[in-house]
């Protein structure tokens, strides 16, 4: 059963790793965005900051103009291999409770950025993927790795105990097959 676990986590994570990210293109009338999201790195540290960047860009020849019922525009989440929310970071927020919009001109973007520090939530090791939200229109999906090097050290300790191990029980038993050869021998 465990492997069973192991086996599809490690599966689902070469999976997500393999996959290009490819930015969302939404339709607002006739008029097309696209959304894209990513960081400033796919490595990072358990406590290092997590720099976001949310992308809107206007591919067409003509303005547009994106309206939000507050002044909640942009938010991103956190989600595990699993696809569960572990973080939102408009979660117990108030957001203003004013109309607001933002016009994007012809061939340019819209950056909103945030950065996510460990004490808005701890990434432990592991693989995280980051859904950048552009509130009331789309999203998009980006990953990331924290403390790989870690987890890799780890299983690296784990493998140089278990060969030290083997080799001393090993040293163990020749010494104990001498010793008891010994004494038959007296």
């Amino acid at each position: 059963m465990k492997k069973k676990v192991i086996l599809t986590v490690l599966l689902t994570i070469s999976i997500f790793i393999s996959i290009k990210n490819f930015a969302i293109i939404e339709t607002q009338g006739d008029r097309q965005m696209v959304i894209e999201v990513f960081t400033n790195k796919k490595i990072f540290w358990s406590k290092e900051a997590v720099i976001i960047h949310i992308k809107v860009t206007n591919p067409t020849d003509s303005p547009i103009t994106l309206y939000f019922s507050t002044s909640h525009q942009f938010d991103y989440e956190i989600k595990n291999i699993f696809g569960q929310t572990l973080y939102r970071w408009g979660a117990n927020k108030m957001f203003l409770q004013v109309v607001t919009k933002i016009k994007i001109l012809p061939k340019t973007s819209f950056i909103a950025n945030f950065t996510h520090e460990p004490s808005d939530f701890l990434l432990g090791p592991g693989v995280y993927f980051i859904e950048g939200i552009v509130v009331g229109y789309a999203s998009d999906v980006t990953w990331i790795w924290v403390d790989i090097i870690s987890v890799m050290a780890i299983g690296i300790s784990v493998i140089a105990i278990v060969v030290i191990l083997v080799l001393v029980i090993r040293r163990k038993k020749k010494k104990g097959i001498e010793e008891s050869g010994q004494s038959l021998l007296k």
